[in-house]
């Protein structure tokens, strides 16, 4: 596939997801919603507030971790990366959000661009791997209708996926002899800087602090119930997220907007709770990921447009 076919099949999907967010929106009590997002909990916001945070600071360690391994020990840094590419995806489409932390760190640095981009793919991987693990813990511990409980094999089935990756990453097969051509040396050098990043004592570190990273943000979308009001369980809660999650994956919106209100809406009614009040949580819930880390990253975006200088 080519970039062009890759772009244009992107911007297709993308643009009928905001025709089914449109299509769905038109059958949304909004003035309900207003209502209850006006009405929401101050302390219960603020407590949101201060656990997405939390999670921005737990990913940048984590990200840290990984960083060091290739020669970047600045832990600042990278969380100044986390925070700019945090603040960046809440407006971005298809993960580009990405290219700035890439382009903070080798402008400051001096490492290679394969180097950095083998950080950023193992962080990935292990958020991921972490977030399907709980998704299994959760599914399986939580009485589940049977809308969701479907979906506990395609979960499975993708631990047993990231298992086998995270296997393959732990097992370190020598480097082979230099190979010809551009991209293949790229692909070597990316390929190399995976191994050295992947050790089994780091990627344990990094894999329990992407369990805090998760706890953080279910946190976020419980403390906004608990402010709109919506009579959720801690448990149910932490389904609802795994379900947002798992259809935010593609940033196929800018900031994933009405991928996230519908994802966590439809398995509001899936569990027996009033949908229109679950628009309001999940709305409220993407403002304080968007709001507090677009102007915390301010003061980093002027660094940015240096670094690339």
């Amino acid at each position: 596939m080519t970039a062009r076919t890759a772009r244009l099949w992107q911007w297709s999907v993308s643009v009928l997801l905001c025709a089914f967010v449109a299509i769905y929106a038109r059958t949304v009590a909004w003035g309900e919603i207003v209502q209850s997002v006006r009405d929401a909990s101050a302390a219960w916001i603020a407590l949101a507030v201060a656990a997405f945070m939390a999670g921005v600071v737990v990913r940048g360690v984590l990200w840290w971790t990984l960083l060091r391994a290739v020669g970047a020990p600045s832990f600042s840094l990278a969380l100044r990366g986390m925070v700019l590419v945090t603040a960046l995806q809440s407006i971005a489409v298809a993960n580009a959000g990405e290219a700035g932390r890439v382009a903070l760190v080798t402008r400051r640095t001096g490492i290679r661009v394969a180097d950095v981009l083998a950080t950023i793919a193992v962080e990935r991987l292990l958020v991921t791997a972490v977030h399907v693990l709980m998704s299994l813990v959760i599914g399986f511990a939580v009485p589940l209708p049977p809308d969701l409980a479907r979906w506990r094999v395609w979960i499975l089935a993708g631990l047993v996926a990231t298992a086998g990756l995270l296997g393959m990453l732990v097992r370190r097969s020598p480097p082979g002899a230099p190979q010809p051509g551009r991209i293949k040396q790229a692909l070597q050098r990316f390929g190399s800087a995976i191994r050295a990043v992947s050790s089994a004592r780091r990627l344990l570190v990094a894999g329990s602090l992407a369990l805090i990273w998760w706890v953080c943000n279910a946190a976020v979308f419980h403390c906004a119930a608990l402010a709109v009001g919506l009579p959720i369980s801690p448990g149910a809660s932490a389904i609802a997220f795994m379900m947002v999650s798992a259809g935010s994956i593609a940033h196929a919106t800018p900031g994933n907007v009405g991928i996230v209100q519908v994802a966590y809406a439809s398995t509001a009614h899936a569990l027996g709770l009033p949908t229109d009040q679950a628009i309001g949580v999940a709305l409220l819930a993407q403002a304080v990921q968007s709001v507090p880390v677009m102007i915390a990253a301010l003061p980093i975006l002027p660094e940015l447009l240096a670094a690339r200088g």
